[in-house]
């Protein structure tokens, strides 16, 4: 920067629709200006009041979801002229003139596009509708999913003597983005994840397909995919071989994660799969993006129907105590 010169950073919270960061007018960027701003999800519709100079051009900042999920179809202005002066991925501005000093009304609208489908809840936040628990014969008495204070809780006793646990999705998706709230606790030394596009075989009490590991004593593993499929049970990304093979300098640059009793937070997990792709994405750090092409389609996947279609599961790992929540679980198919 130059001397002398200042740069304004605006911090708003993250949103899954279009908002406001800033203005042109003032250093407060809108604090001054801006009278109202409101969000319409049945209309898909940005609008507010502004507070406006005669002859002196006027532009608001608006940030737009990062995974496209929203596209501009319209700006308008009540007695001023509008125009959109700036579209990217990230974001647009929005340029009002008007001759007369006062307030403007503006809006803004769009539309999801057409090949997103609308996002759907897979957990309403009081019961396990809609789920159904995996196991071996000898664990059917144990009760370790349950549902408390908003989320889909594990608890897993230390000294338990259990297998694989799940806690699998009734339907089944293919093409598809994933978002969830995660909650671990340092003290746990179980394993969990969540597994996408995979199937529970009851008579070989297996369930095949890939996982989203979440490992809360090394978390630096969490968002690495897992092939939980018997013929594989291999890391398939950002590394590729038997479980012991990971190593701290194989997570992405940046990542975190953070435990409950720590700082009392949600981390924020995000799955994207599509055709043979698979992107994982961990409190806004991309921790992979695969291509399963020759993998997830091959002889033994399609053998089991898992790795291009099926359901989405929460697992409790064998051995080690764990403690883990899950809630704001979310999904929108890809069409």
């Amino acid at each position: 920067m130059e001397p002398g010169s200042c740069r304004i950073l605006a911090v708003r919270p993250v949103a899954y629709h279009p908002q406001l960061i800033s203005t042109s007018r003032h250093i407060t960027q809108g604090v001054i200006d801006v009278l109202e701003e409101h969000w319409d999800e049945n209309k898909k519709t940005l609008s507010g009041r502004s507070l406006v100079v005669g002859g002196d051009p006027y532009e608001l900042r608006i940030a737009l979801p990062q995974d496209g999920s929203w596209e501009v179809t319209q700006v308008y202005a009540d007695g001023a002229n509008i125009k959109l002066s700036s579209v990217s991925k990230r974001g647009v501005r929005v340029l009002i003139e008007s001759s007369e000093s006062g307030e403007v009304s503006w809006k803004l609208t769009g539309r999801v596009p057409e090949n997103l489908g609308p996002w759907v809840g897979l957990f309403d936040g009081k019961s396990l509708d809609g789920w159904i628990v995996k196991c071996r014969p000898k664990d059917r008495d144990k009760q370790y999913w349950k549902v408390d204070k908003g989320a889909i809780t594990a608890e897993v006793p230390p000294g338990s003597d259990h297998q694989y646990i799940w806690l699998l999705t009734e339907d089944e998706y293919d093409d598809f983005e994933l978002r969830l709230k995660v909650q671990t606790y340092s003290d746990s030394k179980g394993n969990s994840g969540v597994q996408v596009r995979s199937r529970y075989d009851d008579s070989a009490g297996w369930l095949d397909g890939p996982q989203v590991d979440i490992n809360p004593p090394a978390p630096w593993r969490n968002g690495f995919i897992y092939d939980e499929t018997r013929e594989a049970k291999i890391w398939i990304s950002p590394i590729v071989g038997k479980p012991s093979v990971a190593k701290p300098e194989h997570a992405p640059k940046g990542w975190t994660w953070v435990h409950a009793d720590e700082q009392g937070t949600w981390n924020d997990v995000r799955v994207l799969c599509q055709g043979t792709r698979i992107k994982t994405t961990v409190n806004g750090v991309t921790v992979t993006d695969y291509d399963g092409k020759g993998h997830l389609d091959d002889e033994n996947h399609r053998r089991h129907n898992v790795g291009l279609k099926g359901h989405i599961g929460l697992q409790i790992h064998p051995g080690g105590h764990l403690r883990i929540r899950f809630k704001d679980i979310r999904l929108r198919p890809l069409r």
